[in-house]
C-alpha cells in the first residue's frame, strides 16, 4: 500500500506591519493593502468635505491667512492655500508696481499733453487690465476645484510651493 503521507513545511507566518508605516510598506494587491488604501481615501474624502470652505477662502486675496492659520493640518487646504498665497504674491506684485509707476509719472503725465506719453500710457493700462483679467479667471478656476474637491494645480503659476504640502 503506498504512503499517502505528505511531509508538511509550514510557511513562515507573515510579518505583521504598523499601520504607520503607510502604504508604500503594504504588499500590492494584498487585502491589507486594499483596506490601507480604502482608509487613506476615506480620511481624504472626510478632509476635503470638511476644509472645502478653507479651501475657497485661499483664493480671495488676503483671507488666504484664515486657512494657512485654521486649517494647517489639512493636506487639501494647504494645497489651495499655497495655490491661492502664489496668486495673492503676484496680485500684490502688480497692485505695488501699479502705485510707484501711478506716483512717479502721474504728475509728469498731467504736465505734459505729448501724445506718446498718452499712447504708452493707454497701452500699459490695457496690458495690466488684461493680467488683472488673468488673476481673476486664475482665482476663478481654484475656487472651482476647491469646490469640487480636486487638487488640481492652477496654470502658470502652480508648479511653484510657498507652503509646504
Amino acid at each position: 500500500m503506498p504512503d499517502d503521507s505528505y511531509d508538511v513545511v509550514p510557511l513562515p507566518e507573515p510579518v505583521k506591519k504598523s499601520t504607520s508605516e503607510g502604504a508604500a510598506s503594504a504588499v500590492p494587491g494584498s487585502t491589507a493593502a486594499a483596506a490601507e488604501a480604502a482608509q487613506q481615501e476615506a480620511e481624504s474624502a472626510e478632509d476635503i468635505e470638511q476644509n472645502r470652505p478653507m479651501a475657497v477662502l485661499a483664493y480671495m486675496g488676503p483671507f488666504v491667512v484664515v486657512p494657512l492659520v485654521f486649517a494647517r493640518e489639512s493636506p487639501f487646504a494647504r494645497f489651495h492655500a499655497n495655490q491661492g498665497l502664489l496668486l495673492f504674491v503676484l496680485e500684490f506684485g502688480l497692485w505695488s508696481i501699479n502705485w510707484v509707476l501711478g506716483f512717479l509719472f502721474m504728475p509728469t503725465l498731467s504736465l505734459t499733453s505729448l501724445g506718446f506719453f498718452s499712447a504708452l500710457v493707454h497701452l500699459y493700462g490695457f496690458a495690466v487690465g488684461v493680467i488683472w483679467a488673468v488673476f481673476a479667471i486664475l482665482a476663478l478656476v481654484g475656487i472651482l476645484h476647491a469646490i469640487a474637491g480636486v487638487d488640481d494645480k492652477l496654470p502658470v503659476i502652480g508648479n511653484f510651493r510657498i507652503v509646504k504640502v
